[in-house]
């Protein structure tokens, strides 16, 4: 996965994967998303290098949205989500229509590279607009007294 602005200098890196919900899923998995809320919130804080993260319900609520913008290296990235988020991700790929090519996928702890290889092939580039683009959530953390 390369972002848009590669090579620009920049600190942070976007990461949109869109991943297509099963058939009469929405719900449950909405619920799911709303009751990691607090578990997805400390560890991101934990992780460190996270700027912002959502997840978004798109296409009448066919397809889940996780959009972060994130500093570093995206293996790593992904490996700290998996350290920390094994379980909440394990729960949600219940809900997600996965396609046969990258089965098993669950329990993702033991399919990491498989699931590094899915989300990068579900991720769409963007271009990420900051504010302080040279600055990393540790430096921005460090500037605002925290």
């Amino acid at each position: 996965m390369t972002g848009s602005d590669e090579g620009q200098g920049r600190v942070q890196n976007p990461f949109n994967v869109f991943l297509p919900i099963q058939k009469g899923h929405t719900k449950a998995l909405g619920e799911l998303v709303k009751g990691s809320r607090d578990t997805v919130r400390g560890a991101l804080d934990d992780i460190g290098t996270v700027h912002f993260a959502r997840f978004m319900f798109l296409d009448n609520g066919q397809t889940l949205g996780i959009i972060t913008a994130f500093d570093g290296d995206f293996d790593r990235y992904v490996d700290a989500f998996l350290d920390k988020l094994f379980g909440v991700f394990n729960a949600l790929l219940d809900h997600v229509a996965i396609e046969q090519e990258y089965l098993p996928l669950v329990p993702v702890e033991q399919h990491r590279e498989t699931f590094k290889k899915y989300v990068k092939d579900h991720h769409q580039d963007s271009t990420l607009y900051s504010a302080y683009p040279d600055l990393t959530v540790l430096k921005i953390r460090q500037l605002a007294g925290s």
